[in-house]
């Protein structure tokens, strides 16, 4: 029964929207007689002319002094892994592979980048915990900042400056 009804409720609106001069979209494509309208005039878009390739400044040759972190447990400790303390753990982490970086006093990281293509420099994994004056060239990509190191000699650790003092000297009393 419901079958007829939904089968009667199209046809009568079908024979309803013919009679209107109306046809539904999806029945306008396939209908007998059907012509595809005319193709709007549009203006060709102009090519937009190409950009420039963006020149990178030539890489800044610097000497980077600091600590040889080892950057697995640097980014997991923070300063924790860090210093005369953790100086074992960094070169076992270093001998077996862990990416390496120069950890400034002012807490700047540059990450290792490894050596020069031109095969010169040195690796850090010998002076993994150590404090070290690196020279190379720096680069910056996507925030992170790399330094290609051309030569590694130690440096004298950066002495720690003395915690300010908490307390205040005490007042005397009156009398």
């Amino acid at each position: 029964m419901r079958t007829r009804i939904t089968l009667l409720g199209g046809i009568l609106t079908a024979l309803a929207v013919g009679s209107l001069g109306v046809m539904p979209a999806f029945a306008a494509a396939t209908a007998p007689g059907y012509a595809k309208p005319a193709a709007t005039a549009t203006k060709p878009m102009a090519a937009k002319p190409a950009k420039p390739a963006a020149v990178k400044p030539a890489a800044k040759t610097v000497t980077v002094t600091g600590e040889v972190v080892d950057l697995n447990c640097y980014f997991r400790d923070g300063k924790a892994a860090t210093g005369p303390k953790h100086a074992a753990c960094a070169q076992t982490c270093a001998n077996a592979g862990a990416a390496l970086g120069i950890l400034t006093k002012t807490g700047k990281l540059y990450v290792n980048a490894g050596k020069s293509p031109s095969g010169d420099g040195d690796d850090l994994k010998a002076w993994a915990g150590k404090t070290v004056a690196a020279t190379g060239t720096v680069h910056t990509q996507s925030g992170v900042t790399a330094l290609v190191v051309t030569s590694v000699k130690e440096a004298a650790a950066a002495p720690m400056k003395p915690a300010p003092k908490t307390g205040t000297k005490p007042k005397s009393s009156p009398k």
